[in-house]
């Protein structure tokens, strides 16, 4: 299954105060950070209960959200880290990724 999927996008327009997103309950952790024409969000999860395609497209869709939230589009992605509880399931993933994500690829890792 995927763990977690950790992600830092440009934006448009730089800001030097830190802006913070609600966290889920408990709130060990906001939603994303802004800085400085930064925004970095961490840990967007699936249900662990679904295969690794649907996992996929359920954090893709958190992502995308954030993105509109901020009025982002993929192509200012800089990194993303997929955190999989089994590397065997990266191919699986990779397929809902690469389907997600076809052009303006940021650097990227699968991790174990």
């Amino acid at each position: 299954s995927i763990v977690a999927l950790s992600v830092v996008l440009a934006q448009e327009v730089r800001r030097r105060r830190i802006r913070r997103g609600a966290g889920v309950i408990p709130h060990r952790m906001s939603r994303w950070v802004a800085y400085a024409g930064l925004l970095e969000t961490q840990g967007i999860c699936g249900d662990p209960s679904t295969s690794v395609e649907e996992q996929a497209v359920e954090i893709l869709a958190k992502l995308d959200a954030i993105l509109a939230e901020h009025g982002l589009a993929r192509s200012r992605l800089l990194s993303v880290t997929a955190y999989l509880s089994t590397i065997d399931d990266k191919p699986a993933f990779d397929a809902v990724y690469d389907r997600w994500l076809a052009a303006d690829k940021p650097t990227r890792a699968c991790v174990q």
